[in-house]
């Protein structure tokens, strides 16, 4: 008896951890590194007749960085900006066309509270699209209620976006 109730969990167990492997399979490997992650805003634009601080962007050049710092007035390459040398400047500046000939970069810029943090889960890639996996996480403790903009630098290896054109998030 007891034999016959192990055998049975352990094709339980078996049946299971088939489900999760092909549950998983697809898209959903994709490696990625958040290079950035902290308070601040990419930038500034004003779309629509009101002020924009939030950005989703995915940045597939040099130039292309360049030229999405002078639209959204960042500072990474203004010498005269008081932010020239900030943390997130530097690191952009630190991207260039070897970078972008192997990788592509994700800019997520968005709006969030002490009390509550944005976690990247996983990517995956849906045709032309990068969907990106979020989660809130609550923080404990007691904090203010005000918003501000955060920033993340999402670096991902070519290989798993070649024909990517388009991001967007998804929160769970």
């Amino acid at each position: 008896m007891k034999q016959k109730i192990k055998t049975i969990l352990l094709i339980g167990v078996i049946v299971i951890m088939g489900l999760s492997v092909l549950g998983g399979c697809g898209n959903s490997g994709i490696s990625f590194t958040i290079i950035h992650n902290e308070r601040g805003s990419f930038g500034f634009n004003e779309l629509i007749d009101r002020p924009t601080i939030g950005l989703l962007v995915l940045v597939t050049s040099y130039q292309e960085l360049r030229d999405l710092c002078e639209e959204w007035d960042n500072p990474a390459f203004d010498e005269e900006h008081n932010q020239f040398n900030s943390t997130m400047s530097v690191r952009i500046r630190n991207f260039d066309e070897q970078f972008f000939s192997e990788k592509m970069l994700v800019i997520y810029t968005f709006e969030r509270g002490h009390a509550r943090e944005t976690r990247i889960n996983y990517l995956i890639v849906e045709g032309t699209e990068l969907i990106i996996y979020a989660r809130f996480h609550n923080v404990r403790g007691t904090f203010t209620d005000e918003a501000f903009p955060w920033t993340m630098l999402i670096v991902i290896p070519l290989q798993y976006v070649e024909n990517v054109t388009t991001v967007s998030v998804n929160h769970k």
